[in-house]
């Protein structure tokens, strides 16, 4: 998808959606993301350079070392220092580095990110999903929507058949560009993490003013509770907290998802969701229980 950039004094600015690109060029412009990453097809090279060069922005092409000549897609990192582009791209590879530092990830995040990365199960598979790891460091919420990662699908361990399953997910949700349902372009260490909520305002304020389109997108599928079982498998939910543990919803909203038909049609029987403390869900529908949600489900109570 094309999205369209506004900046008082100049011309609209045609971007590419290019994966997350729109949201980190925010960031970036924000001085939230020095060094933004960023693929693109060869003949998109040039359209990059020009959007770079209307921002004040450099570019460098690079690729992995054992692969120097890079072909129909490229690895391009943007940002305002070229000396840090390419200090970035030569640790890129580097085994054993992470480059969120010079992206401008929290160290937090980052630590909490590498903590979870080297925690995995003998098939080289992390034994919980991030979102899980966010959550249990994040205290009861609610959670401001600018750090939800429900749908932040980059730096999670892909598995074969992932890439079909974010193919039938898409199907399901026609319009809308599942790349840029973020405000932080990062997993944050907590749902409560201090500085990624501030460089979340600063991205958040610069793509009102600059991308107002992009940003009412965001607003719009973000700003939710979510039941969350895995990436593939949440349930977004129109509701509101009426009382400690207790959410009234009226309908389940996008982005949908691969969520067992069985658990959908149980939430969409009801209309309020109650629980004691961390415990199971119950599903009510006016004054009876309709129904218990496995232990397992997580209720992302996003929305402030």
């Amino acid at each position: 998808m094309d999205y369209t950039l506004s900046f008082s004094g100049k011309p609209p600015l045609r971007v590419r959606s290019w994966g997350n690109f729109p949201v980190e060029l925010m960031a970036s412009l924000a001085g939230v993301k020095p060094v933004v990453h960023v693929w693109v097809e060869t003949q998109e090279l040039p359209e990059l350079e020009r959007l770079c060069g209307a921002l004040g922005l450099s570019q460098l092409v690079f690729g992995r070392p054992d692969d120097p000549k890079p072909g129909g897609r490229l690895e391009v990192l943007v940002g305002k220092d070229p000396r840090q582009l390419k200090d970035t791209s030569e640790a890129w590879y580097r085994p054993h580095s992470n480059p969120g530092r010079a992206l401008g990830y929290p160290d937090c995040c980052v630590r909490s990110y590498d903590a979870w990365f080297d925690g995995a199960g003998p098939q080289g598979t992390p034994v919980e999903d991030i979102i899980r790891r966010t959550w249990r460091n994040s205290g009861p919420g609610p959670f401001p929507f600018a750090l939800n990662n429900v749908f932040y699908h980059y730096s999670r361990r892909w598995s074969a058949g992932n890439d079909e399953k974010r193919r039938r997910i898409a199907a399901l949700n026609p319009g809308l560009d599942l790349n840029v349902l973020n405000v932080i372009p990062w997993h944050p260490c907590s749902y409560l993490c201090a500085e990624s909520l501030r460089k979340a305002g600063a991205t958040w304020s610069l793509m009102q003013r600059a991308a107002p389109a992009l940003a009412a997108t965001l607003k719009t599928t973000l700003a939710w509770p979510v039941l969350f079982w895995d990436w593939s498998r949440f349930l977004v939910l129109q509701a509101a907290r009426a009382a400690p543990g207790e959410w009234r919803y009226t309908a389940v909203r996008p982005p949908f998802s691969l969520v067992e038909e069985e658990t959908a049609a149980l939430v969409r029987g009801g209309d309020r969701l109650r629980t004691a403390g961390r415990g199971p869900l119950e599903v009510w529908k006016g004054s009876r229980r309709v129904g218990k949600l496995p232990r397992e489900t997580l209720l992302l109570d996003f929305g402030v």
